[in-house]
């Protein structure tokens, strides 16, 4: 089974895990780490490095950050780049769910472009989705 670790400033990990588990009940190989006040960008590794530890296979971990070039992110990315993990910025919850709900189906390549995928496709505007309607288009 393919490793999902959230990294975020505060608390969002661990609310997108808590939503996460609401809709689609408990997760095994799910962790959190959350950035905070006082934390450093090595404290920050060091944590995330020891979370890593637990996992099986550094190569079947993927890394969801909150924000590009944040502090989570740029930590996922150094720790990915040294331990072959697959890291991906702009978590959010429809990404999370997919790649949760696939992650026994899918490879890690393909659980990544999926990822890219569900993060796209689950930012909409109301605009657009009015204009879908008006034309008798599905949303």
């Amino acid at each position: 089974m393919i490793d999902v670790i959230l990294v975020s400033h505060g608390s969002l990990a661990n609310g997108l895990r808590d939503a996460t588990e609401i809709i689609i009940g408990e997760q095994e190989h799910l962790k959190v780490l959350g950035l905070y006040p006082g934390d450093t960008l090595a404290t920050f590794t060091e944590k995330l490095n020891r979370i890593i530890d637990t996992c099986e296979d550094p190569e079947q971990i993927m890394i969801l950050a909150d924000l590009r070039n944040g502090t989570p992110f740029n930590a996922a990315l150094m720790v990915s780049l040294q331990k072959g993990c697959v890291c991906i910025s702009g978590m959010n919850l429809p990404l999370l769910l997919g790649v949760l709900s696939s992650r026994d189906e899918l490879d890690i390549k393909g659980l990544s472009a999926l990822a890219l995928k569900l993060g796209c496709d689950g930012i909409v505007c109301s605009d657009d989705l009015k204009k879908k309607l008006e034309k008798g288009e599905k949303h």
